[in-house]
């Protein structure tokens, strides 16, 4: 999965914008360069931010479970 997301993080912008400086230096190292800013913080923070999101989601549920407002009830008819 991860892979597929540097694929894409790497490929989709050559196709778009070529090799026009979209890669630059950035302090110590190189990443996108400053003409690009909503890239750059699309990368670096949106699957941060939903990778969050998606733990508080998760995270809901497992609480109201544990406190005892949802109760998971046994299946009927399912041999296991």
């Amino acid at each position: 999965m991860s892979w597929i997301f540097i694929v894409l993080a790497v490929g989709v912008p050559y196709g778009i914008h070529g090799r026009d400086g979209y890669i630059g230096i950035n302090g110590p190292w190189c990443w996108i360069s400053a003409t690009y800013p909503i890239e750059r913080l699309a990368l670096e923070y949106a699957w941060l931010w939903a990778a969050g999101l998606l733990v508080v989601i998760l995270y809901i549920p497992l609480f109201f479970a544990l406190r005892g407002n949802i109760v998971v009830a046994k299946l009927v008819g399912i041999i296991s």
